[in-house]
């Protein structure tokens, strides 16, 4: 199977990827054909304007498709590339009756969507992916919120669990927030084409992290610019857990794995699979953005310990309308 860089960065297709490596094959042909059974279904009330890209609703119930796909996957057939929507556990039987009595054609999908802000979630997934892999980044201008948001998010997290101080409370948090914006740094990497982030390249970034978002804060840079990051076999996430642990002295961090921290990050979530949701949002940015806008919009995450984080934020509180708005646009754009 191929897969270009920035859709293994970009997309869900990157997290299938690396955890169910063994599976990846016989799930992407298995939509293949479904794919090719049924055309149409990449239609209803969503469009492309990105050429090559297709959007695809996974809908039918009796397929060869045993997983459930939580979030979009990108999948490649016959030169087009779909962007595959799994709604078939959040689609009402009235869906099923109308599309027997009329066809598919005229079906608009959110007259039948049981929980509208899992759709909402999903497609905004979708739409922010294929915005990333057209080579654009409309939410650029609102990178240093999500760095600052991801930051006190992982940290708040980690810090109560451990019984952090309030020192090392701050060193978490600059640890986090450098670790997002390596990801940032992995999504422009398709232009500079490093397939991965080295340590030179690392390096490089930090200047630049250092000039751009820590330049006002001392403790924060001499705390980044002393340290040596070694990724080797290691992922992005599981070196910056190894730095907290080397550069905060608190005993309790040894429990800390990717695994926990996917864990008490998903307490501050909603959803059957939020653990899942978790997982994804804190290694693919185009996932926590969208974390980030149904947070802002659908009343059913409006009790989350992510949205509280949200509202709690005075500088994401005065941008919130022009995020939104944006957010808007990017819909806009996707709907026929």
């Amino acid at each position: 199977m191929s897969v270009s860089l920035n859709e293994e960065v970009l997309t869900y297709k990157g997290y299938y990827w690396n955890s169910i490596r063994n599976d990846i094959f016989s799930l992407e042909n298995d939509l293949k054909t479904v794919i090719s059974s049924d055309y149409y279904r990449s239609m209803y009330e969503f469009k492309s304007p990105i050429n090559g890209y297709k959007f695809y609703f996974l809908v039918d119930k009796n397929n060869n498709i045993n997983k459930a796909i939580d979030m979009p996957l990108l999948v490649e057939f016959q030169g087009v590339k779909y962007m595959v929507i799994d709604l078939r556990s959040n689609l009402k039987e009235t869906f099923y009756r109308e599309v027997k009595l009329r066809g598919h054609e005229n079906m608009t999908l959110k007259d039948h969507i049981r929980d509208y802000h899992i759709f909402e979630f999903q497609t905004m997934v979708a739409m922010y992916q294929m915005e990333l892999l057209s080579g654009g980044d409309p939410l650029s201008s609102y990178r240093a919120n999500f760095i600052r948001i991801f930051g006190k998010w992982f940290a708040s997290n980690i810090s109560r669990k451990i019984m952090a101080s309030i020192y090392d409370d701050k060193s978490i948090t600059v640890f986090a927030e450098f670790y997002f914006y390596l990801l940032y740094q992995k999504v422009n990497s398709r232009i500079l084409g490093d397939k991965e982030l080295s340590k030179t390249s690392i390096d490089f970034h930090k200047v630049n992290y250092l000039n751009r978002y820590l330049a006002n804060d001392e403790y924060g840079s001499r705390l980044i610019g002393k340290v040596d990051y070694e990724l080797g076999e290691k992922s992005l996430l599981e070196e910056t857990i190894r730095q907290i642990k080397n550069n905060v002295d608190n005993s309790a961090l040894g429990s800390i794995t990717t695994q926990v921290v996917a864990e008490l990050l998903s307490l501050s979530w909603i959803g059957i699979n939020r653990e899942e949701t978790i997982r994804m949002a804190i290694t693919n940015i185009p996932v926590f953005a969208s974390m980030l806008y149904v947070a802002m919009t659908e009343k059913a995450y409006n009790m989350t310990g992510f949205s509280k984080l949200i509202v709690n934020n005075r500088t994401l509180q005065k941008e919130k309308d022009e995020m939104l708005d944006v957010f808007k646009n990017i819909k806009g754009k996707y709907s026929k």
